[in-house]
Parts: C-alpha cells; structure tokens; sequence
C-alpha cells in the first residue's frame, strides 16, 4: 500500500497562560504513517492532544518539532489551501447567507473553473450525500444531518487526497450521531478517500475505523484494528477507556499460566514474565459466563441494572480490589438475577488478557 500521511516525531508546545514562561505540551513526539484510502481514528479524551494534532496535519497549527508528509511531500511550510487536504469542522462552518449549493462551491468558485463546471461538480457531490434536488435551498431550512451532508459535501467537492473530520457528529442526537457515521464510513469507502477521524465517543471509533489511535497526554498509547484495541489492549487505560473491563490481578506460575484466588488459568500472551510477577488480566464483562452455581469463583450480586438488550450486573468476589462487571445479553429470555443472590462466575481463558504495561 502506499503512504498517504506520514507524521514524524511531531510535538506542538502552547505558552502557558496561567505561568507566563512555562510551555504546556499538547503533542508530544507522535510518529504515524496512514496508508491510502484508510480511515484512522484519533481517540481520547478530552485535552489529549487529538485535535491539535489534526489541526497540525491540516496546516491550522505550526508543529513545535517534527514533520507532515502528504502523498511523500513534506507540508510544514505550505498554507492549508495548499495540501490538498480538506476539513469538515464540529461546527459546520457554514454560510447562512448562501444557499446550499453555494456553500458547497464557494471553494471552487475561488478556483479557475467555469461557472458551468463548479455547478455541475456541486449538484454531483449534493447527489452522492442524499442532497440532490436541495441546492436552492436555505441552510436555516435543513436539519442538523442535513446541515452535516452539506459539510462534508463542500470538503469532497475539492477532490482532496486527505479529508479530515474533527468530531463532526458531536453536533447530532444520538440517533442521527448513529445514522451520520454508518453513512461518512459508506461514502469514505466508496471514494476511497484517506481520512483521518477525531472523536473522543468509542462508538464512533470502534465502528468506523480501519484502524484507531488511543491518545492520552498528547502521546500515542495504542494504534491497531478496533478488534486489536478491544481484545488485546496495551496498558490500563486503553483498556479502561475502550468499553467496560474488569482488571484481576495475578500471579504468575509459568511462560502459560497464572494464579487467581486460588484457581489456575491459562494466558497465552505473558510475554516471558518471570514466576512470581505480578501481572494484571482484563476481561471483558460479556465474555464472564453467570451461573447459578459453580464456576471458577462465587460471588453476591450487589447491583442489577436493566439496559434492555443486557443486564449488568455488580458482584462482589471475596479477595478481589474491586467488583466484577458481569454483562448478561438477552436478559427476558435467559432469565434474572437479583440483588443479595449468589451466583457463580466462570471466566473462558481465551477471554483473559495480560497487559503488556500494568
């Protein structure tokens, strides 16, 4: 495959407005190479550095230290106009003076084309976002989705190499976030634009990407497929910000096997631990099976909580740090259980996990 963007060692230092002097680090030395017409995701929380970095490859923001290739071209220095990038903003940015098809041209009538070719590249990309027939319209007479097609409309219409999203659903009801992001995953395969995607919402990430970047204090924690992220998260906080997870700590008694409250498990990926280290497991809370009796442990329910399609269920387990989060799925079928029963937990060792990073 081909590189499409190459990000090296990049840091973006701020001056501190609370300690004039002092340099607040919201990148700090990111390496990243996305490949052409894949779709890679930014994800963390708030204030990790997602967005500076997007704002960075967009040409927003000067790096502090490091470099931005597009298609094998070093960008530092070019403008935004020149990158053949294109964004579509969390506010929209659109103009409430023009109607639909001029918001969605307005870069293009800055270009030499003729009248009749920006209007026609217009009303083609308005079709290919379920806008056709809409581009006299008004933008204080779309919905927020609405508004939201006319957004990315007026990025795809530049013919970008790079299409950057920076939390462009944030915006949207819950329902319509759903609708918005199955339809911006559907049209990037279709064009096969390479994109990156900022979000802090899990969802989001995990149901879109090719592949994910969890950040977290301006640093990359993790890169891989929403499959890798999930199943075989790096450290703790991949693991505690990607879904729910229960962290079991163990012991180790060999290259195979580890030590639970008494009860042996088999973990493929320990790593070469030494016997006797400490190592923290995850595992998720749907792949614990619930039984009424047995299993590898017994604990009481301390909370039910019904969600509709799951139950999650709080359980305290004699010797261990915290509660286990036991998910139930199809709970009006295969039946309740409630707060002050026993009941007992069997955890599949293909389901455990060590962290590679405590």
């Amino acid at each position: 495959m081909t590189t499409k963007v190459k990000i090296v060692n990049l840091t973006k230092e701020f001056e501190s407005y609370d300690q004039p002097g002092n340099k607040i680090v919201a990148v700090d030395h990111v390496s990243l190479e996305i490949e052409k017409g894949e779709l890679v995701t930014l994800l963390g929380p708030s204030g990790c550095g997602k967005t500076t970095l997007l704002r960075m490859v967009a040409g927003f923001e000067d790096p502090t230290e490091g470099d931005i290739f597009l298609s094998g071209q070093r960008v530092n220095d070019l403008a935004p106009n020149q990158r053949n990038a294109a964004m579509v903003f969390q506010s929209y940015a659109l103009f409430p003076h023009l109607n639909v098809l001029e918001n969605v041209v307005f870069g293009l009538r800055l270009q030499r084309l003729s009248s009749a070719e920006v209007t026609k590249r217009g009303e083609n990309v308005l079709e290919l976002v379920g806008l056709g027939g809409m581009g006299e319209r008004g933008i204080n007479q779309l919905s927020g989705g609405q508004q939201q097609r006319v957004a990315l409309a007026r990025a795809i219409v530049m013919e970008p190499e790079v299409l950057l999203f920076d939390e462009p659903l944030s915006n949207l009801d819950a329902k319509l976030r759903e609708q918005m992001r199955i339809e911006i995953r559907q049209l990037q395969k279709r064009l096969g634009i390479t994109s990156i995607y900022v979000t802090h919402d899990q969802a989001e990430g995990m149901s879109m990407s090719d592949r994910i970047v969890v950040m977290n204090h301006g640093r990359i924690m993790q890169v891989g497929s929403p499959t890798e992220i999930y199943a075989r998260p790096r450290n703790r906080f991949v693991a505690d910000f990607i879904g729910k997870v229960n962290f079991l700590r163990s012991q180790v008694i060999d290259e195979r096997r580890v030590s639970l409250l008494g009860q042996t498990f088999l973990v493929p990926d320990l790593d070469g631990r030494s016997p006797g280290q400490e190592v923290v497991l995850t595992i998720r809370p749907e792949a614990i099976n619930l039984l009424s009796s047995g299993g590898h442990f017994s604990g009481k329910i301390a909370r039910a909580t019904f969600l509709g399609g799951i139950v999650e269920y709080e359980i305290y387990v004699e010797g261990l740090d915290a509660m286990m989060v036991v998910h139930v799925a199809n709970p009006m079928v295969v039946g309740l259980h409630y707060v002050g029963e026993i009941v007992g937990l069997e955890l599949p060792s293909e389901a455990l996990h060590a962290l590679a990073e405590n």
